[in-house]
């Protein structure tokens, strides 16, 4: 019978090798990989190094439970958040420091200091619970489950992303995939200019990615070497992209430094702390690009020089020690560069703790006229005065009504919401143009301020949407990078409101807790101390209390055997008679 069963077993084995062999090419043809690094010199000696690894598969359907329950390289913790919360499209970034446009030109991604996030949720809800909800309920309530679920993903402060720091923008951030419904009442948007971007950042960031640190283009992400740059920025997209009868996901995480080499020449090693790479076994694509920008670049190896780009395909060479000499001399001053047609600033006016004021100055350096969209979100206890709103072109004071295109105003409640002002103007070529608005700065509770309440509070930066702006602007040349925007970001802001003396509690506290301990001391010692008369005892007055007589008793025996010993160091003849 034994004999009998083992061709059986066998005929049983082949056929669920061939079942895996073939569930494995069907996952492979649903799914793919792709990695990517961009080397950019700029204009000052400085690199920029982006780093992009996109991973598409099947678009998780919410109505479908098996859906979105088993991935081949898509992250499942992804695919359930996507499903989870009904998300069509999805941006986080973790930025620090500020882009400098003016020196290093238009950026392949841009975004503000600190924590941003924007998301397109679904218009037709597949939840159960949902269903009694109006739809500004329903996105309210995917909204704060989204929030808390990144939070958590990413160890960072997203769940502080409630109804006073968030927003729905009615021209900005467009969507950048294929959205089924683009009501804007399904747009949430908000940052965190004042969260630090760190390693616990970065690690679920790696851990997202199919081969991780180890191997492929992500073996070049050090951390250490990571947070000693200038610039970087740490990025997160899902979108939906192909038909609309058989949607994928889009999953592109991207993490964009800029470094200073200190040399005309730079290498992996010298940038970015490793020697050689070689491609991520399940990437189906992996290259890197080296960028002229306008420079006399050399690299060795040698790559296919291509419109003014070296590429290197790491499938094709197994690996990649690169070396890149920039034989272009260092400028000792800059200049703006031309190459960024708008240059947008924004800052603080007025002075003292009660009033002030916010200014925007746009300039358009190109020749031709362009068409910005200007968002601004402003926090509920800057009491924003709509009405002194004014616009100058040129140093000439315009019309509002007649120069914006449109406008929208979204004034706060307190505590509840906050201020959003949104405009589309057209600025022509050549011009500048100006913003001002004031302010009232509230008082608030000694409960509300931060416990560094003299650091000021961070105000986000504004986003300015451009037409026409990045069309001759170097990007990442591989085929699946789409979200080089043409947004530019302004300058955080840091504003200062009426602070109370928080020394004063401190000395009341410490005045009470000083007068307390001796009135309480004081009235301990009169409550449970027992009065008695002393007796004389030996020349020595004596207390019948218990504990005063258990220390007597020690101390005299102590004195008795003192006492033994110098009397046997006195009488040596006694000693004698006692070893006789």
């Amino acid at each position: 019978k034994m004999r009998g069963t083992r061709p059986l077993i066998s005929e049983w084995i082949r056929f669920l090798s061939i079942l895996c062999l073939l569930y494995g090419v069907i996952s492979v043809e649903k799914e793919s990989f792709k990695e990517e690094l961009t080397l950019r010199p700029l204009a000052d000696g400085r690199v920029l190094a982006h780093f992009q690894f996109t991973t598409t598969s099947e678009w998780p359907n919410p109505s479908d439970p098996s859906s979105g329950t088993h991935f081949r390289l898509l992250p499942k913790s992804m695919g359930q958040i996507v499903k989870r919360f009904e998300v069509e499209e999805l941006h986080l970034s973790f930025t620090q420091g500020k882009w400098l446009n003016s020196r290093w030109g238009n950026s392949i991604l841009s975004a503000p200091p600190g924590v941003e996030l924007w998301t397109w949720f679904n218009g037709e809800s597949h939840q159960v619970k949902h269903q009694n909800f109006t739809q500004e309920e329903r996105v309210e309530n995917l909204w704060h489950g989204l929030s808390y679920s990144m939070a958590g993903l990413f160890c960072t402060s997203l769940e502080q992303m409630k109804t006073t720091t968030t927003s729905s923008p009615h021209f900005s951030f467009e969507p950048e995939g294929n959205v089924q419904d683009s009501d804007r009442s399904l747009l949430r948007y908000g940052s965190l200019p004042g969260e630090s971007v760190c390693t616990e950042n970065l690690t679920p960031w790696l851990k997202l990615l199919p081969c991780g640190s180890k191997s492929g283009i992500g073996a070049l992400i050090n951390p250490l070497k990571l947070y000693d740059v200038n610039w970087h920025s740490l990025g997160l997209h899902v979108r939906r992209i192909g038909k609309e009868s058989e949607p994928k996901i889009e999953l592109s995480q991207t993490l964009s430094v800029v470094v200073d080499p200190s040399s005309s020449s730079f290498s992996f090693e010298s940038i970015l702390a490793a020697k050689e790479i070689s491609p991520c076994p399940l990437a189906h694509e992996s290259k890197v690009y080296v960028e002229k920008n306008g420079r006399d670049i050399q690299t060795s190896p040698k790559g296919v020089d291509s419109n003014g780009t070296y590429t290197f395909d790491l499938v094709d060479i197994k690996s990649l020690n690169l070396n890149v000499e920039d034989k272009t001399e260092r400028p000792t001053h800059f200049q703006h560069l031309r190459e960024s047609k708008l240059q947008v600033s924004r800052y603080l006016t007025g002075h003292g703790q009660e009033f002030g004021g916010i200014s925007v100055e746009f300039h358009n350096l190109g020749e031709e006229t362009l068409r910005l969209t200007y968002m601004d979100m402003l926090p509920w206890y800057l009491r924003v005065y709509f009405h002194t709103m004014k616009f100058y072109e040129n140093g000439v004071e315009m019309n509002v009504k007649e120069t914006f295109q449109s406008l929208h105003l979204v004034p706060a409640e307190v505590r509840k919401s906050t201020h959003l002002l949104e405009f589309v103007v057209d600025i022509p070529a050549n011009a500048s143009q100006l913003l001002t608005l004031q302010f009232e700065k509230a008082f608030l509770h000694w409960t509300e301020h931060p416990p560094d309440a003299n650091h000021g509070f961070d105000l986000g930066s504004a986003v300015v949407t451009v037409s026409s702006l990045f069309e001759h602007s170097k990007q990442s040349k591989g085929e699946s990078y789409r979200h080089s925007s043409n947004r530019i970001y302004t300058e955080g802001m840091l504003v200062y409101l009426p602070t109370p003396d928080f020394s004063m509690p401190y000395n009341v506290i410490t005045l009470t807790g000083t007068v307390f301990a001796l009135f309480f001391g004081s009235m301990f010692h009169l409550l449970i101390r027992r009065l008695s008369f002393v007796t004389k005892s030996n020349g020595q007055y004596v207390s019948n209390r218990p504990i005063v007589r258990i220390l007597g008793f020690l101390l005299n025996l102590i004195d008795f055997t003192e006492a033994e010993e110098a009397k046997e160091e006195e009488d040596p003849l006694l000693q004698k008679e006692e070893k006789e």
